[in-house]
Parts: C-alpha cells; structure tokens; sequence
C-alpha cells in the first residue's frame, strides 16, 4: 500500500504478512532502505484470512465530527492510512 500513513506529507510504503498467529504490518516511514515500523496484531483476535491494507482519508475535525476533542489529533493535517 501506499500512503501518506504519518500525515507529514510524505508518501510511504506499508506491507501486510499475515501468519497463524500473527498479523503484521511493516510501514516503511523514511523509505525502503530503512528499517521500517512494525504493528504486530494477533490472528486469535482477528481474522488473519480477510486482514487487508485499505487507503482512508483520516482527516476529520473531532469537535464538529464527534462533539469533543481527541487528543493527539491534528486536523490541520490530511492523512491518508
């Protein structure tokens, strides 16, 4: 997938592995020759056979979308993960 995952404005690469027990995501945030970040989630929780990366514009206002703010939300910012 590619995708602006970290909202800097940058366009970056995220792989899905999937496994028995677990489901990873490698997002690749300072490009293909660095080591990336890992998330790692387990399959008993999810189903590993129907994971899939998807692209989602992310950029909501919490006050007029939810009513309150969320902390650790920068609207001024779009992302798209």
């Amino acid at each position: 997938m590619t995708a602006d995952s970290s909202c800097r404005g940058k366009v970056e690469k995220a792989v899905l592995g999937v496994g028995k027990s677990d489901i990873v995501i490698a997002v690749f945030l300072n490009g293909l020759n660095r080591r990336p970040e890992i998330l790692r989630y387990s399959a008993k929780a999810r189903n590993a056979a129907t994971a899939v990366l998807a692209v989602e514009d992310l950029n909501i206002d919490p006050p007029k979308d939810l009513g309150y703010d969320l902390a650790g939300i920068d609207n001024r910012r779009i992302a798209k993960v």
